[in-house]
């Protein structure tokens, strides 16, 4: 028995890889649902929920987050042009960072990047809305769910 020898580490020439989650871990609270309430406003925002109760009362059932974030994709964000999602998203990182990011995660995302760890950044949230984030703490990598976007760049789901 045994490592496969074709699976085994190299023992030379490693570096550290460090994966952080970001809501709740780098962030106070979860990114996804605060840039939509932020992107929407008041109005929008309740409109919004008012067009997802099936998924919600679907959700109070099942607790399926993959399905209850899905629709409020649709609900928020269908339709719209990537490149918009990708300004707003940027938008919101600048608006949000001084309150939203957690000091002490920062100091230890920092600490590791001292040491010259490979840092990656693991997400439910869309790319598109944490890239700014992973850009500005200079993530090496950023692994998240990805939208879909039909022919003309626009967001389906």
């Amino acid at each position: 028995m045994g490592i496969d020898p074709a699976v085994r580490q190299s023992d030379g020439g490693t570096q550290t890889v460090v994966a952080f989650d970001f809501d709740g871990t780098l962030t106070i609270r979860d990114s996804f649902t605060e840039f939509l309430r932020w992107r929407a406003g008041s109005g929008g925002w309740a409109l919004g929920l008012l067009r997802m109760a099936p998924a919600l009362v679907a959700y109070l059932g099942d607790r399926d987050r993959g399905r209850i974030k899905a629709a409020s994709v649709r609900a928020f964000l269908g339709g719209v042009r990537r490149e918009t999602l990708e300004a707003e998203a940027q938008a919101f990182a600048d608006h949000i960072w001084p309150r939203f990011m957690r000091s002490d995660a920062l100091a230890c995302w920092n600490d590791w990047g001292a040491k010259g760890a490979h840092r990656v950044i693991v997400t439910a949230s869309p790319t598109q809305t944490v890239a700014p984030f992973a850009r500005r703490l200079g993530a090496e990598n950023l692994l998240g769910t990805a939208l879909a976007f039909d022919s003309d760049d626009r967001v389906t789901g």
